[in-house]
């Protein structure tokens, strides 16, 4: 079994506000170092899909190949953006407002590679262009095709773990029911390799919605297995309603998968709700609760060799008890969490894209931290027991696709040992999936997919571990499919 616990099937009209706007626009300037009017026209394009607007209303004539598509698409918003930009008008000029329906590749190319700005930017072109067909895709059963059958998505037979995204806060029109309707029909699209996790968002307290209903409706009747928190979005986990949350899934054993990085979708001050200091109380307070904290931490601020020492921290273990906690990176709080709380602590490599870095020395500083931290104890154990695969499709297709994320880290050449590869793919999501507990959500998705089997949406038959699981579990309401 492969598991990919850390993905996302949303797209772009059925998750992102105004608000998520602005936040992932300065993101893509900042982080990936695009040039403005690029950033700008992509700033455009998803203010343009947050109206419901179609291809064919941006496009007019849309061209059948897909890589064509998002590069008509970006060129005709760098002209859109860019009619008072000096320096874009020179480099769109002479070009007409409406070019035939090929060579768009080709022309969006040209126009990088006189871009001066273009030279310094994190992804190129062609990740930019897969990039925009995914986010502007028609539907999320279109995403989630990409993810299980492209030809660049996760290895045949793997199971995906989708994180929702609920960035509602009560100012735009409010996109997450017709995202929760989408992502619950791909549970009856892909059975057995869908498994997602609905987002809880406390800010809907009053608002459109609650955010506790949501969840318990998810959780019992529409196949979702897990929760999504996002505290950096101005989620405070320190109120009456996410007291019920944490209760409901410690009950009924519910895993949660908690944002936990300086990066993503946030904005200061929120990025500190995410520290995982905070979760002390929380794990101390409801005894079986099982979370991932995704991304490590990114492993800001872990520093493991000589050069790094001169940094703020450092990750020599005889220190470690002069550290403040308030002062340590988030990934050395987690392992002391994986300490202090056996077996309900785990964590996930999500968007860790330095192996792609052009910055020197960036992999293999990365690479070090990677080898250092999984070693690190874990009671009788390593951290390397509580470690999950993840790739954050499709937000890391700005830097390469999801095969390319498998084979970076997974493989024979890959970056982990293959029995760290095989810990981190099959048996630590087993054990936070609870895939082999009676009372489990996974129990309850077996359960759900066995009522829906006649809901004709099925466009892959179920992997073994569901038809074995179907087979024992409910042997006379259950027909295979063929």
């Amino acid at each position: 079994m492969q598991v990919n616990c850390h993905t996302h099937i949303f797209n772009l009209k059925t998750a992102f506000t105004e608000r998520a706007a602005g936040i992932f626009a300065a993101r893509l300037e900042g982080q990936f170092h695009l040039p403005a009017p690029v950033c700008k026209a992509i700033l455009y394009l998803i203010g343009r899909s947050a109206q419901g607007t179609s291809w064919n209303d941006l496009l007019g004539q849309v061209p059948d190949d897909p890589e064509e598509r998002s590069a008509k698409l970006l060129m005709l918003a760098l002209q859109t953006t860019g009619r008072r930009d000096d320096d874009l008008k020179l480099v769109l000029s002479g070009l007409p407002r409406a070019w035939g329906i090929s060579g768009w590749v080709t022309r969006l190319r040209q126009f990088a590679k006189d871009c001066k700005d273009w030279t310094v930017a994190r992804c190129q072109v062609d990740d930019v262009l897969a990039w925009i067909q995914i986010a502007f895709s028609a539907s999320v059963d279109d995403v989630a095709d990409e993810l299980v059958c492209g030809k660049k998505g996760m290895p045949q037979d793997a199971i995906a773990v989708p994180l929702m995204m609920d960035i509602y806060d009560g100012k735009d029109p409010d996109p997450f029911p017709a995202q929760l309707a989408a992502t619950a029909r791909q549970v009856l699209r892909y059975p057995g390799r869908i498994l997602p996790f609905v987002a809880v968002n406390p800010r809907r307290h009053g608002l459109s919605g609650d955010c506790f209903t949501y969840m318990v409706d998810a959780l019992t009747n529409r196949g979702f297995v897990g929760v999504k928190l996002y505290p950096s979005l101005g989620d405070s986990l320190d109120c009456d309603v996410m007291d019920r949350v944490f209760a409901y899934c410690n009950d009924n054993r519910v895993p949660i998968t908690m944002h936990c990085s300086q990066g993503g979708f946030s904005q200061d001050p929120n990025w500190r709700l995410c520290d995982p200091l905070y979760w002390w109380k929380f794990l101390d307070k409801y005894r079986d609760l099982v979370i991932d904290f995704a991304h490590f931490g990114n492993f800001e601020g872990v520093a493991v060799s000589s050069e790094d020492k001169k940094a703020p921290y450092t990750c020599s273990p005889e220190k470690a008890d002069q550290w403040q906690k308030a002062h340590t990176p988030y990934a050395l709080q987690i392992i002391r969490l994986m300490q202090a709380f056996p077996g309900r602590v785990y964590s996930d490599i999500a968007y860790h894209t330095e192996p792609w870095s052009r910055k020197k020395g960036e992999r293999e500083r990365y690479t070090a931290q990677l080898e250092w931290i999984i070693q690190q104890p874990v009671g009788n154990q390593t951290v390397s027991d509580y470690l999950l695969w993840g790739s954050d499709f499709w937000m890391m297709r700005l830097v390469c696709s999801e095969r390319q994320y498998w084979d970076e880290f997974t493989g024979e050449e890959g970056l982990l040992p293959e029995a760290v590869q095989a810990k981190m793919t099959d048996a630590n999501p087993c054990r936070f999936l609870r895939f082999n507990e009676e009372d489990s959500t996974i129990a309850a998705y077996v359960k759900h997919i066995s009522e829906k089997r006649d809901s004709q949406l099925q466009r892959l038959p179920p992997p073994e571990w569901l038809q074995m699981r179907l087979d024992a579990d409910y042997p006379c309401a259950y027909t295979p499919w063929q």
